[in-house]
């Protein structure tokens, strides 16, 4: 039974369901993260420029629009894709799965393939974690029959390193991804400050015109305007905060060896990364403002309607009484 587990584990992590799943959580995230900042960028570019009246829509303008979002679309795939790149997989790929060959138990690496080879082939003048994976692939066949199908090959590719098939951020020094994995978190954090210094901007712009107009008939509504944009721009800079600030802190731990931190990769990359991907459009979106502001003023009516009924069924009750007492 321990090995038909470990068998359908193997098939799992060397399977397209499980690349096909990591690519698209890494497209998912890269595109939130991207999004905000090309949508961070346009409003300080919007405010700065000084907000007038609102153009007419022309086909330069809609061209314009098209190339914007398909570049951050592209810059969102590329992430996801290139790790599963066939001409890449000497970079990418740590492992080869080779079932139904007794010497070549579980996920197999380049170094493991080593003593096989020098068996079948006599001293060889190179190690085998000096080969290429078509290297060792064709090597390896050259030792079995073809008369039986020969052998199948199964790679371990980058989402498969764990069994949830994630992408893969916590890295050792020595991993061949590490550098990869943190040019990628060294983007994200960079979009995080982008995304930051901008709503600083796009709140001090704001401060500074409505204070010129503060002092007029509405100036109560001004006011109560930038409290509320202050609010928003305070939960966004603190969801990515807390989103991915500790997420890149504990990466940077998992790589330095302070502390191992697999454990805790599943609750970032299955929970606090979605959770910010999500609340990011709640929070950019006014059309959900608008929604939870028109749901709000719906249930203080409700409630005071509801007062008012009570109210007025006491009052009858009393009324009753009175009557009914004399």
């Amino acid at each position: 039974m321990g090995n038909g587990i470990c068998e359908e584990q193997f098939a799992w992590l060397t399977g397209r369901m499980c690349m096909v799943l990591g690519m698209v959580s890494t497209i998912g995230s890269q595109m939130s993260v991207f999004s905000m900042a090309t949508l961070s960028l346009t409003r300080v570019v919007k405010v700065t420029g000084g907000l007038g009246v609102p153009k007419p829509v022309t086909r330069r303008g809609v061209i314009r629009l098209i190339l914007i979002v398909g570049t951050v679309v592209i810059a969102s795939v590329l992430p996801a894709t290139i790790p599963v790149m066939v001409v890449l997989e000497d970079q990418f790929v740590n492992a080869l799965y080779v079932p139904g060959v007794k010497f070549l138990k579980g996920l197999t690496s380049k170094k493991a393939f080593g003593f096989p080879l020098v068996e079948y082939y006599g001293r060889m003048s190179y190690k085998s974690d000096g080969l290429s994976w078509s290297q060792l692939k064709k090597l390896t066949s050259e030792m079995f029959t073809n008369a039986y199908g020969g052998i199948e090959y199964r790679t371990v590719h980058f989402y498969g390193n764990d069994p949830v098939c994630l992408f893969k951020y916590f890295v050792l020094k020595n991993d061949p991804q590490a550098a990869y994995s943190w040019t990628l978190l060294g983007i994200n954090f960079l979009c995080f400050v982008l995304v930051s210094t901008a709503y600083i901007i796009v709140n001090l712009y704001s401060l500074r015109s409505s204070s010129l107009l503060a002092q007029g008939p509405t100036g109560n509504d001004l006011r109560s305007r930038n409290k509320r944009l202050q609010r928003k721009i305070s939960a966004i800079i603190a969801t990515d905060f807390i989103c991915w600030v500790p997420f890149i802190v504990v990466s940077l731990c998992h790589t330095l060896e302070v502390f191992q931190a697999t454990s805790y990769y599943s609750l970032f990359s299955m929970v606090i990364l979605p959770i910010n991907s999500v609340i990011n459009p709640i929070l950019y979106d006014t059309s959900v403002t608008q929604w939870f502001t028109r749901t709000k003023k719906l249930y203080k009516t409700y409630r005071e309607k509801s007062a008012a009924t009570t109210t007025a069924t006491t009052t009858l009750h009393v009324v009753s009484n009175s009557g009914i007492a004399e």
